[in-house]
């Protein structure tokens, strides 16, 4: 079940870069979860061999994410189920800027596996409240952290850059999309068919259903009725967990 409807994410690199955010917000709810990146200046034919990495400050673990190219923004297919499920209106005001679809290249880069959880976020900030939803728990060190604004991520960057050793920046819309795509061309990342998004995602689903009757949701039951702890589902194919879904991206 999807109860958080924007995300902030962030990207770790040695170069100092302009900070942006990609965030796309789709109701009133203003809470944010961080995704964190990771990009290491170290050779080549290291990064070929070392596919994973793990930061000792917080034990967020990260996977290369190889450089490519790929055609960036709405498909025609994806257009068409938006207008559809959002109405013309709130297509043309949250994902007209989407088009036209076009190439992109970026660079390769480290990301983290899992969205930065409740007890990642604790290492800094070890009051932090993620709060409710409907009364079910936000709250658990394994759930996404929600309820911080983008003050509080670039806070926690330059926390993390502390720790670390390593410069943090946000990543730019183009970098977010082509981790996401992760080389597919499809409307999501597993594919077109909508009835397999519970196994890849925490979305709207009959769990919710029964919480809440009025949503229209998936016809599957992805077993959480709200947020679920990190890596719960299938990730996609390069290895990273709950790229769409759990909170919205």
């Amino acid at each position: 079940m999807l109860t958080v409807l924007t995300t902030c994410i962030i990207l770790w690199t040695f170069a100092q870069g302009n900070l942006s955010v990609y965030c796309r917000i789709l109701s009133g709810l203003t809470v944010c979860t961080i995704v964190f990146y990771l990009l290491l200046m170290i050779p080549l034919p290291v990064l070929a061999a070392a596919r994973s990495f793990t930061e000792t400050a917080t034990g967020m673990e990260f996977v290369w994410v190889p450089g490519g190219s790929f055609q960036m923004g709405q498909t025609a297919p994806e257009t068409k189920i938006l207008v559809k499920a959002m109405g013309e209106d709130k297509f043309a005001k949250y994902c007209l800027s989407e088009l036209p679809c076009h190439q992109v290249r970026v660079d390769g880069f480290w990301m983290s596996k899992y969205e930065v959880t409740n007890g990642q976020y604790r290492c800094y900030k070890a009051n932090h409240d993620s709060k409710a939803f409907r009364g079910h728990s936000l709250n658990d060190d394994k759930q996404p952290v929600v309820e911080v604004t983008f003050d509080d991520a670039a806070q926690y960057a330059a926390w993390l850059t502390k720790k670390s050793g390593m410069a943090c920046r946000l990543p730019t819309e183009a970098e977010w999309e082509y981790a996401c795509r992760a080389g597919t061309t499809t409307v999501c990342f597993w594919g077109d068919d909508s009835e397999l998004a519970c196994a890849y995602a925490n979305v709207g689903d009959l769990s919710a259903k029964k919480e809440w009757p009025v949503w229209i949701t998936h016809e599957c039951d992805d077993g959480a009725v709200v947020t679920a702890p990190v890596g719960s589902f299938m990730p996609n194919a390069f290895g990273l967990y709950d790229m769409l879904g759990n909170v919205w991206e």
